[in-house]
């Protein structure tokens, strides 16, 4: 009997032949999985090798396996061959396949895809409880809000199996006051009983709760905590805490070249946005790593390309204090991040142009007209 596993491979990214190995080796099938190769030609070339060499009820691995890559790089495989595969090999007892099917069917059949939700729920899954929830919550896949019902699914939840994902949404429930008054109390408890099953994101929470207080030895604990959350895998916490080493301002907290290196590295590859810029500077200027700037201007640009306008404003201000010889690239990259809306690139933006004589007029007063449309500003 194979086993999703929700867990593992979330935090660590791995080559697709340690993936496969795990699953091959263990019947264990992870859902979310941050892959280190991005060759998807590669790991389906690899996929296809395992399931013809026909081991290990091959069928699922195969389809488990390309699922797998389907959540981590998008649509790859048409989705009806996909679903005709998991509805003739995926047999479960506890809500995997229906959480499978949901996820890939919501965004056309929101409607069935909350009653597969609920059918799963029902098989005893605690993560489609937070899915489902989630969806509530947020008006996912054209669900209509209900923070009521999000609110008794998370509480049934809790009841029944104190999963700690599940207690780290109530808890936010009662943080925010989400459909429900705000209750600081019961939502620090709840963060505590997730953060003592060492959920990431509850120990975030808790920190920054504590952050608050204005005393030194508040301070102290709530960095601690954001480190281990950091070192868990929360992506909130691995940007506050790259940011803390590499500016060197937080009170108690020494600039650390390799510490704020090796954080946005790992924040890179959970995709966080502020660990991957502050991980693409510290390659492009050498801090804490062999400086390579050819591949610190790819990491920038290929940000930049998929719509990260902070990208474009932190390669353009590298290239500048790097004395860069094309001074029109330097403006187009502010002017692309000042059109697509960053403050940041309107500030650098009025230098380069007003005092550093970058650009032309015509497309300054573009990106200028860009920015204050998308602000609103007359």
């Amino acid at each position: 009997m194979y086993k999703i596993d929700y867990e593992t491979f979330i935090n660590e990214p791995v080559t697709c032949e340690e993936f496969i190995d795990y699953v091959f080796n263990k019947n264990i099938y992870p859902l979310h999985v941050n892959f280190k190769s991005t060759d998807i030609e590669k790991i389906c070339e690899e996929v296809l090798n395992r399931y013809n060499k026909n081991k290990l009820d091959p069928k699922n691995v195969f389809v488990y396996v390309i699922f797998a890559m389907k959540k981590a790089f998008g649509p790859i495989v048409d989705e009806k061959p996909l679903l005709d595969l998991l509805e003739t090999n995926f047999l479960n007892s506890v809500g995997e396949f229906e959480i499978l099917y949901a996820e890939i069917i919501g965004f056309n059949n929101p409607e069935k895809a909350r009653e597969l939700f609920e059918k799963a729920i029902e098989k005893g899954n605690e993560y489609a409880s937070c899915l489902l929830a989630n969806y509530y919550i947020y008006g996912a896949y054209g669900n209509k809000k209900d923070y009521k019902k999000a609110l008794e699914i998370c509480i049934n939840e809790h009841k029944k199996s104190h999963y700690p994902k599940a207690t780290y949404m109530l808890a936010n429930i009662y943080l925010h006051g989400i459909g429900v008054d705000v209750d600081l109390e019961r939502a620090i408890k709840l963060f505590k009983e997730a953060a003592d099953k060492n959920h990431p994101d509850s120990i975030y929470e808790l920190a920054r709760i504590i952050d608050e207080n204005d005393d030194e030895e508040s301070h102290k604990l709530a960095f601690e905590l954001y480190e281990k959350a950091a070192n868990l895998g929360s992506v909130y916490a691995l940007s506050l805490v790259t940011e803390a080493y590499y500016n060197g301002e937080r009170e108690g907290v020494k600039y650390d070249e390799a510490k704020a290196f090796n954080y946005a590295r790992k924040g890179f590859l959970l995709r966080s946005i502020s660990c991957s810029i502050t991980y693409a500077s510290c390659i492009y200027q050498g801090h804490g790593v062999k400086p390579n700037k050819e591949l610190a201007k790819e990491i920038l640009i290929q940000m930049a390309n998929e719509g990260v306008y902070q990208a474009a404003t932190a390669l353009a201000l590298l290239l500048d204090a790097d004395h860069f010889e094309d001074k029109d690239l330097i403006f187009r990259l502010l002017a692309k991040a000042t059109s697509m809306g960053d403050e940041a690139a309107v500030i650098y933006l009025n230098d380069v142009y007003n005092n550093k004589n970058y650009g032309t007029s015509q497309e300054y007063e573009k990106a200028i007209k860009a920015y204050n449309e998308l602000k609103g500003i007359k």
